[in-house]
Formats: C-alpha cells, sequence, structure tokens
C-alpha cells in the first residue's frame, strides 16, 4: 500500500484487544498514521485496519506476511494474526525476528518511525455533513529511546504467553547491533547490557 492511502476502519480491527489507538468503526486514518501507531505505541487496532487494507482482508493479508517471512529466510515462524496477540499456530523465534528486523531497518520509513519516542496521529471521524478531524499523541513503551547511547528501535512486545519481549538495535561507531529478548521480566537492562 502506498503510505498516503486513507484506511477505512473497519468493526473487526476496532474490535481488537490489547494497546489499541481506540479506533472506532467508519473512521478514517492515513496508511503511515496506522504504521505510527503499530510501530510506536503496539496499537493492535491500527495493525488490523492496516492489514485489512493492504491485503485485501486479513487473509491475504497473512498470506503476504507468511510469503515475506519466507522470502527472509524466516525458517521458524508462522503467522495468523497482524499483530501478534496470542493464537494458536501463531508463533516466532529470536533469530527469525532479527532477521526480520534486520530487513525492515533498510527501509528509511520504517527506521524513522521505530527511532521515535512520540508521534501525533490524525483520526477523521465521521460527522452530520463532514469528517471532522482530530488528533492523538502517540507514546513509544521503548525505555532505551532516549537514554541508551545509540539506541535507534525497535519494538517492545507483550502477551501472556510470550512474556515481556524486545527487539532493540543501537548503533554506534558506523555498526549496528540488533539484540532479541523473548520473556525477559529485566529486558531493559539486559537489552542494555548486550
Amino acid at each position: 500500500g502506498s503510505l498516503a492511502d486513507t484506511v477505512v476502519v473497519s468493526p473487526a480491527a476496532a474490535r481488537v484487544g490489547g494497546y489499541r489507538l481506540g479506533l472506532r468503526p467508519g473512521q478514517r486514518v492515513l496508511l503511515e498514521d496506522l504504521l505510527a501507531a503499530i510501530l510506536i505505541r503496539s496499537a493492535n487496532d491500527a495493525a488490523t485496519a492496516a492489514a485489512e487494507h493492504v491485503g485485501e482482508g486479513l487473509p491475504g493479508f497473512i498470506t503476504l506476511m507468511n510469503a515475506k517471512a519466507e522470502a527472509l529466510g524466516m525458517r521458524h515462524s508462522q503467522f495468523v494474526n497482524p499483530h501478534g496477540l496470542d493464537e494458536p499456530d501463531h508463533f516466532t523465534t529470536a533469530r527469525d525476528l532479527a532477521l526480520l528486523t534486520r530487513a525492515a531497518l533498510d527501509h528509511p520509513e520504517f527506521a524513522r518511525l521505530v527511532r521515535m519516542r512520540e508521534a501525533t496521529v490524525r483520526i477523521w471521524h465521521p460527522g452530520r455533513r463532514s469528517l471532522i478531524s482530530r488528533t492523538r499523541v502517540v507514546v513509544t513503551h521503548n525505555k532505551l529511546l532516549g537514554r541508551l547511547e545509540g539506541a535507534d528501535g525497535v519494538k517492545t512486545g507483550y502477551t501472556d504467553a510470550a512474556g515481556r519481549c524486545l527487539v532493540a538495535s543501537a548503533s554506534r561507531g558506523g555498526q549496528r547491533m540488533i539484540a532479541v529478548l523473548l520473556n525477559d521480566p529485566r529486558r531493559w537492562t539486559d537489552a542494555t547490557t548486550l
């Protein structure tokens, strides 16, 4: 999809649990703003809305996700949803997440967004006669940003089954280090040490 695409939020996207942007059915959001909410705030409703748009429905997007994972050499991953919430048959490994991260950081827009501590996103609500625009600030969960020298991303995560997870990246002296911590209650300390 083009980042300039306007996405209409479906009822299914609005119902997704976990961390959310608070989207409602019928609202409109630019794909670029959904991506910011996904990468900065882990907004599961934004992930679902974006996936439905890009994949022309969730099944199409899941097919795209798994094909991309295979193309990247992620041999021990299988995805069944776009947000990472616990589901049977949805799994990955630290190595596969490192492969994905290395490839994703080659995309300038991805690299820019995962470095950000906050962003403002715009949501259009249906009004009586026209759309009404409101903004929302999304704030990262990533405690390394701004605190660890060279920290430049990437993504936090938590589910009951996976525990506290972190994919971290730091760049110093022209080199980048990627660390993946899964089910680690000391993820901030351990990532800093790594």
